[in-house]
């Protein structure tokens, strides 16, 4: 039994979670399994961040709790570029393997939260610093474009064998949309007056969002995805796999939006007394009245989500039976995400214990480093960890990026 079937969970990208199909398609004809692919049960999670921006150190505070203080600012301060992006993904399931006669039968159960951010210069410096550094200027806020969901699935899928070098295969969730929150600006302007005496907005803010008061696995969304792949045997020792997922949607129901497109003048509020501010001043100014002021329409509105969807070609190539190499593309559309391009080794420490060591480029980040390790037991347990964290332990100040993959198989 090829102990290969384990290392492309180790593969996985922690930016966004994988199909455990690819776990079955870079055996090495060394340790190949002559029956062919095989039946199985999977339990996995992923969690990881990255930003091509923001540094681990200054994530870690804000997180966490901790001061912010203006050296942790500049470090992010330094690496900011006009449009910056991060985001953040976790993922959990169960799935499974069965065979048909000639096809096999795919079905998983799983659990996602997606946040992805893309933010300016001006408006980190704006957040964290203030507007007094921009007094008499006029410093643009947008683009602004933050979402965040989370959902639970249910995955039918089959797959079959065309012939002896290619195999195809899909299949369809059938999604649950639980909380949704989503901030969008695509102009803002802010103007600051030199002494200070008001500030003057231009922007066409549009926020919406779930009901707040509602668990964690509530749910006022419905929707479904399509995943579509295929792998074709180039030769002995080489093999192209292609791979589309995630293309699909999410309508959420009766969520809370404020939306507008209007300039406005803040110029303060006079206070007769700061002893007697619960005395109608949070009536005056609470969320509604600021929005009435704002011009901001608070309605209540359907939306239909196009959820990010994964695109990706990865070609793998056995040089012996100690070394493969796999190199590949992936977008993740429809997110933060830029183009990622990475190379990644398998090497066999022995027959049932492999490292793959993996560099990158694009995504949420910029350049990373990725060690995973998987290990099998009696043929027919295999657990794996894949981690994004050399750059965090050895340069949390200069660089992003966290994650860790986890994978249980069994084989039947």
């Amino acid at each position: 039994m090829a102990f290969f079937l384990i290392a492309s969970s180790s593969f996985g990208q922690l930016e966004t979670d994988r199909n455990f199909r690819f776990l079955y398609d870079l055996r090495n004809p060394a340790y190949a399994n002559e029956a062919g692919d095989s039946d199985y049960l999977d339990i996995t999670a992923t969690s990881g961040y990255n930003s091509n921006a923001v540094t681990s150190s200054f994530i870690k505070k804000l997180v966490f709790g901790g001061f912010i203080d203006n050296g942790l600012k500049d470090q992010v301060s330094s690496r900011l570029k006009e449009v910056n992006r991060f985001g953040f993904d976790f993922s959990a399931g169960i799935s499974g393997r069965a065979s048909l006669g000639s096809a096999s039968f795919l079905a998983g159960l799983y659990y996602k939260e997606h946040l992805d951010v893309r933010f300016s210069k001006d408006l980190f410096e704006l957040v964290f610093r203030g507007n007094s550094g921009f007094a008499g200027q006029t410093i643009n806020i947008s683009p602004l474009k933050y979402r965040y969901f989370d959902s639970q699935s249910l995955y039918v899928g089959l797959e079959k064998d065309l012939n002896e070098k290619l195999r195809v295969g899909g299949g369809i969730s059938f999604i649950r949309g639980g909380r949704f929150n989503q901030a969008i600006l695509n102009r803002g302007d802010l103007y600051t007056e030199p002494s200070g005496a008001y500030i003057d907005i231009n922007a066409d803010p549009n926020i919406s969002y779930s009901d707040r008061s509602k668990g964690t696995f509530s749910s006022d969304g419905l929707g479904a995805s399509l995943n579509l792949y295929g792998r074709y045997q180039i030769g002995e020792k080489s093999t192209l796999l292609l791979e589309a997922r995630d293309i699909g949607f999410i309508r959420w129901k009766n969520l809370n939006n404020f939306r507008g497109d209007s300039a406005y003048r803040y110029d303060g509020f006079f206070v007769d007394d700061i002893f007697t501010l619960n005395n109608g001043f949070l009536d005056r100014y609470n969320p509604d009245s600021l929005a009435k002021d704002l011009k901001i329409q608070n309605t209540k509105k359907n939306i239909s989500y196009l959820i990010p969807a994964t695109f990706h070609i990865q070609y793998v190539q056995h040089l012996n039976s100690k070394i493969s190499l796999s190199g590949g593309l992936k977008y993740v559309w429809n997110a933060s995400y830029l183009p990622r391009v990475y190379l990644k080794g398998i090497y066999y420490i022995t027959e049932t214990l492999i490292v793959i060591p993996a560099f990158g480029y694009g995504g949420y980040g910029k350049g990373d480093v990725e060690l995973g390790l998987a290990k099998s037991f009696k043929d027919k347990y295999f657990i794996s960890l894949n981690g994004l964290f050399i750059e965090y332990v050895a340069m949390p100040s200069k660089s992003s990026g966290l994650g860790l993959n986890f994978s249980f198989t069994k084989t039947f």
